[in-house]
């Protein structure tokens, strides 16, 4: 895939001449530094955010793709439509989760900016590998980018597949931003932009609906210097060395921690002790309540 994505780039520029570029270049259509395209490699995004919910709060979440576009000009989304019939599937529920999967897609492409790509799905259910979806995202970066549309790239992806497409936008002159989770995505890639932010629990959550959010709250941070008036300790432990206490209010539980890499006396506040501690976890590392 990696040649694939490498040669689709070479054929292209090869195959246009020096005076249709030149055009290109001195277009008056051309686009301007505040002209950013958002590239979306939907499977990635989807698996990413829903582990991410479930592992937090239990359900799935809602993604709210216009605050995921934010201020990009246009947004181009690519996935797959599963259409591979699992064992034991009747034909009822099949039509019910692929016209499932139709509704999410067109109520993407109906957003104002949004264009929704879909490539294919081969193999059996068990076991399946997606078709079509880097080329096509592959050639589209690089049209825009050829034709001057964007002047700034945000990719959300981790395969190394597409460090070549990077590679090549930026030598033609497109501002590359690469989000990736740390988790899974390869260093070759985020290195290679111009920029690599990783995809925090908190980017993800501000992703979701303002109904998710307002149906799920999660804890809230704060860095006030003492533990909160009245409340009870009830537990102590440490973090990467540091002291850390759970206390007990009478309408919240406070995490109480000295020192959190660079923040002096965090609190994290929320209803329910065990989200607490995921949320804590999950954001900084797991707490030692050993000692």
């Amino acid at each position: 895939m990696h040649l694939v994505l490498s040669t689709i780039w070479s054929t292209a520029v090869s195959g246009v001449s020096s005076l249709f570029f030149a055009q290109v270049v001195h277009s008056p259509h051309a686009g301007t530094p505040e002209t950013s395209y958002l590239f979306i490699d939907g499977a990635y995004l989807r698996r990413r955010y829903m582990d991410c919910m479930r592992e937090l709060l239990g359900v799935e979440g809602e993604i709210d793709f216009m605050r995921l576009k934010g201020g990009a000009s246009k947004a181009f989304y690519y996935d797959c439509l599963d259409d591979i019939r699992r064992d034991k599937e009747g034909e009822a529920d099949f039509r019910k989760r692929v016209e499932g999967q139709e509704s999410f897609f067109n109520a993407i492409n109906a957003l104002r900016g949004y264009h929704v790509r879909l490539g294919t799905l081969t193999g059996s259910y068990k076991k399946v590998r997606q078709k079509q979806v880097d080329v096509l995202l592959a050639v589209e970066m690089l049209t825009h980018a050829f034709h001057k549309n964007m002047s700034q790239a945000t990719l959300i992806a981790g395969d190394l597949d597409f460090k070549p497409i990077v590679d090549n936008l930026i030598q033609h002159g497109t501002f590359v931003t690469v989000l990736y989770d740390p988790s899974s995505a390869a260093r070759e890639l985020y290195w290679a932009a111009d920029a690599g932010k990783e995809i925090t629990l908190l980017d993800l959550y501000s992703w979701s609906t303002d109904r998710f959010r307002k149906r799920n709250p999660i804890p809230q941070e704060a860095s006030p210097s003492q533990p909160p008036l009245g409340a009870q300790r009830i537990r102590d432990g440490h973090f990467e060395g540091q002291s850390i206490s759970l206390y007990r209010s009478p309408d919240c539980h406070i995490l109480l921690a000295d020192t959190v890499r660079s923040l002096s006396r965090l609190t994290v506040t929320g209803k329910d002790p065990a989200l607490l501690e995921r949320y804590f976890a999950m954001r900084y590392g797991p707490i030692d309540w050993s000692s």
